[in-house]
């Protein structure tokens, strides 16, 4: 009886499957598009990291270009003739493409993306603070003062360390520049140390991107959670605009702020390391300078000048994001811990006498079954 069932159902599922695959065949079938044709050509690794490295290269050149002809308006790009306010844009459009297409789908240079991104918004904000001006404003502020003047005084105990003769200093208050006079293997020399080595230009552009960072970050940092902003809402919800002053809604208003305090010092504390780590990336910046001009001169030493903040300060926003920032980020359990917490183990010691009872009463029962079968 159940062989002859069997085999009615096997045909009625047979020809069901027969009637799809004559739909199928009777149905006109999409044809491929253009791009799903191309796709696999243009995701070839070697052709995107062709690609890439022939526009970073050119943003590399335009970026050179760009600092040794800072005072002219008009510059020679490879073959014709060029605004050198289009050098800085041209080449940010360049890289934002070179970042997203070696980045795209790729194991390696993906999680260098965000970083990546930075460092284009890091140029874009350095140009705009270059050419608009602002950057004269900052240098007023007490802060690029104190800056310039705690600047010098590192950079001369270093260069002390290693033996330079340090003649005289001399802070101007008036120009905000601290001039250092050292007698190297040339002779008499001096430096000076100004607003713009103070490194207020890197903090400023640093502080930007890391509200951004934050901003990207923030579901992946630990923060405190006693009481959250949902918690607020649900009293008022449920007991209206009074419900935050009675006793319950009090204490969880007391909570929340407390909590809103923990993670707002969590935020400065990672600020400020960030800040500070700024601040030590410009110092090395200027001691190698000074060190450069102290045995070679400034005529070494003023090219290398224009190019090495912005190479440090790329850097070293990277390894910020990627290094530092990750250190206060919630800790992802492995994989065993979580099958650990939801598949939990039965251990002999669980098996009672009543699930044992269970156990055999549920074979005598598959017996009985067979037996009638």
């Amino acid at each position: 009886m159940k062989e002859g069932k069997t085999s009615e159902s096997s045909e009625k599922f047979d020809q069901i499957i027969n009637l799809e695959e004559q739909a199928e065949g009777d149905y006109p079938r999409k044809p491929n598009s253009f791009y799903s044709s191309i796709e696999p050509i243009i995701k070839n690794r070697i052709l995107r990291y062709t690609v890439s490295f022939i526009l970073v290269a050119i943003v590399v050149y335009f970026y050179i270009v760009f600092e040794g002809n800072r005072e002219d308006d008009v510059v020679k790009v490879f073959f014709f003739d060029m605004s050198s306010y289009l050098l800085v844009p041209i080449a940010l459009v360049f890289a934002f493409i070179a970042i997203l297409y070696v980045s795209w789908d790729d194991k390696i240079f993906k999680r260098f993306r965000s970083p990546g991104l930075y460092m284009i918004l890091l140029t874009g904000i350095f140009y705009i603070l270059i050419f608009s001006g602002i950057d004269e404003y900052l240098f007023q502020f007490s802060l690029a003062k104190w800056l310039t003047q705690a600047t010098a005084v590192i950079v001369i105990a270093l260069v002390r360390l290693f033996g330079m003769n340090i003649v005289d200093t001399n802070w101007n208050a008036d120009d905000v520049i601290t001039i250092i006079q050292f007698e190297g293997p040339n002779g008499l020399s001096s430096i000076g140390i100004d607003a713009r080595c103070s490194g207020i230009h890197s903090l400023t552009i640093f502080v930007t991107i890391f509200l951004l960072m934050l901003f990207e970050a923030r579901k992946r940092l630990r923060w405190s959670k006693y009481r959250t902003f949902s918690d607020l809402r649900a009293i008022v919800n449920e007991n209206g605009i009074g419900g935050i002053f009675d006793k319950q809604g009090s204490r969880t208003l007391m909570i929340f702020s407390g909590t809103f305090s923990l993670n707002l010092l969590r935020v400065i504390g990672i600020l400020l390391v960030g800040m500070i780590g700024t601040y030590l990336v410009n110092i090395l910046r200027v001691t190698i300078i000074f060190v450069i001009n102290y045995f070679e001169g400034w005529g070494v030493a003023g090219p290398i000048h224009n190019y090495l903040g912005y190479l440090f300060l790329m850097i070293w926003v990277p390894i910020f994001w990627l290094f530092i920032l990750p250190i206060f980020e919630k800790k992802k359990k492995s994989k065993d811990s979580i099958d650990l917490i939801t598949e939990p183990s039965v251990s002999s010691s669980n098996l009672t006498e009543d699930s044992i009872t269970d156990s055999n009463d549920l074979v005598e029962t598959v017996e009985t079954n067979k037996d009638k079968e």
